[in-house]
């Protein structure tokens, strides 16, 4: 993650932990893990931002990177050059939220623009809320990708909700702290042991909003609001999986129709209905749907007058047509 360091007297804004672009121009910063070897201590802060920290670096020669907790918010100045590629410190109780920082080159390419991390979406933005299930604390928490105190768990699961790499977080009650991680966990990974504090790890499940069901199955109603994956949690049937019954045919876009019975998936066909007489049923009446005589019938000849010197075909009442050739014989 690249970040750029501000003078001390821009002026920032804070909206669930998104700082604006700043307006003065300092080194670019990469973050990582906290290095194993950090070097010697040049300068220490305690009680300052990022951005401090990053400005107390730029004005100090000697500093070639440094250590940050946006948890305790404490800044150590190092004269170690370090890369992504250094080794880094085992995880340890104390220093777990600490970061390494250090100045990076882009050969010259115009900086990356400034970006919201992690991408929250804003106020305005329709966001998909999550359901959670707490567990113990994971042994391998995987990286973070923001941190803030004091909240309230709700607050917590709805950063979680905003930021879309976010797939799970941890947790202290006692603390109100939140972290916000990429790693996607489950129930059967090792806790960490011993435990820290009283923080859990909090899953986010996938909603059924998102699935998609199979063949002649549709989401159930209000899926952006129920947990789930699969179609036995997230599914119903749709009506293209029904046999409407004899004289019956399935709705049109049965494929997108919640049913399984004749009332909510079936309409009446043709071969249903009774026609007038000196009407007849149109060929294939049981695939055509309607239940009158303009949909489902047709002139007979028993309702055709022949000419003269002609008689009507016996059985006339079962011949569709209207005219001498098809309903009429010589007299």
């Amino acid at each position: 993650m690249l970040q750029r360091s501000t003078a001390l007297a821009s002026s920032r804004t804070e909206h669930l932990g998104v700082a604006e672009a700043p307006e003065a121009d300092g080194r670019l910063y990469a973050e990582r893990s906290l290095v194993a070897d950090e070097g010697n201590g040049v300068d220490a802060r305690h009680g300052v931002g990022l951005e401090e920290c990053k400005a107390a670096c730029d004005g100090n020669s000697a500093c070639h990177s440094f250590s940050y907790s946006s948890f305790s918010k404490a800044c150590y100045l190092k004269d170690r050059e370090v890369t992504m590629e250094s080794a880094s410190k085992k995880e340890r109780a104390w220093d777990w939220h600490f970061k390494t920082y250090f100045p990076v080159e882009l050969d010259g390419a115009a900086p990356p623009p400034l970006v919201p991390l992690p991408m929250l979406a804003n106020d305005s933005d329709s966001v998909l809320g999550h359901a959670y299930v707490e567990r113990s604390l994971v042994a391998s928490k995987g990286r973070e990708i923001y941190g803030t105190f004091p909240v309230t768990l709700a607050t917590c699961e709805e950063l979680c909700d905003r930021a879309a790499a976010c797939h799970s977080f941890t947790y202290s009650r006692t603390q109100q702290a939140c972290y916000l991680k990429v790693a996607e966990v489950s129930m059967e990974d090792a806790p960490r042991e011993p435990a820290y504090l009283d923080f859990k790890t909090y899953i986010k499940l996938p909603m059924c909003s998102s699935h998609t069901c199979t063949q002649d199955t549709i989401l159930l109603p209000n899926a952006e609001r129920i947990p789930g994956s699969d179609d036995r949690t997230c599914c119903q049937a749709a009506c293209s999986s029904h046999a409407c019954a004899k004289d019956m045919l399935l709705l049109p876009s049965a494929g997108g129709i919640p049913g399984s019975d004749d009332s909510t998936c079936c309409e009446a066909a043709c071969s249903s209905h009774g026609c007038a007489q000196d009407m007849i049923l149109l060929p294939n009446a049981e695939r055509i749907p309607g239940s009158d005589d303009n949909a489902c019938c047709e002139a007979a000849c028993s309702s055709h007058t022949c000419a003269e010197d002609m008689l009507l075909l016996p059985g006339a009442g079962e011949i569709p047509g209207n005219d001498d050739s098809t309903c009429c014989e010589a007299a």
